[in-house]
């Protein structure tokens, strides 16, 4: 069983990138600019040092995505108050604004994915995932 765990997990993450790709095509965004304009709503100001650290990926990635992000006039980057080297960034109006319906194409997908499932069902398996996740993070960081 927990040797197609992974199979399976990897295989439901590409499905989610896929369909989001589509999705987000009318909005001109990917898949690594929808989850920071997510990342960014809930925590303005982050620096995109610490958005990497969080998204778990390199800095270079970060940057093209954001630059994208600037010309699109989704979200905007300042300098760090405290220090000169980093960015804080922040959503647009434009980004506010879409960000509602952007949400709402998450969200079907995911009920179309678990609908066949109970609501008690689905939060189970997001609580263990989420679980599984936490404990994997923490084994690499030690």
């Amino acid at each position: 069983m927990f040797k197609l765990m992974g199979k399976y997990i990897a295989t439901l993450y590409r499905q989610e990138q896929k369909y989001i790709n589509n999705a987000m095509k009318e909005y001109k965004l990917g898949f690594s600019s929808y989850k920071f304009l997510f990342h960014i709503s809930r925590h303005e100001g982050i620096s995109q040092k610490e958005l990497c650290k969080i998204l778990n990926i390199d800095e270079a990635l970060a940057t093209r995505t954001v630059k994208k992000m600037e010309e699109q006039k989704i979200a905007y980057r300042k300098k760090g108050e405290n220090d000169s080297h980093s960015y804080a960034l922040y959503l647009t109006d434009y980004g506010k604004q879409i960000l509602p319906e952007l949400t709402n194409i998450i969200e079907q997908w995911w009920d179309d994915v678990m609908v066949d499932m109970s609501k008690e069902e689905a939060e189970t398996v997001f609580k263990l995932v989420e679980k599984m996740y936490w404990k994997a993070r923490s084994m690499n960081e030690a």
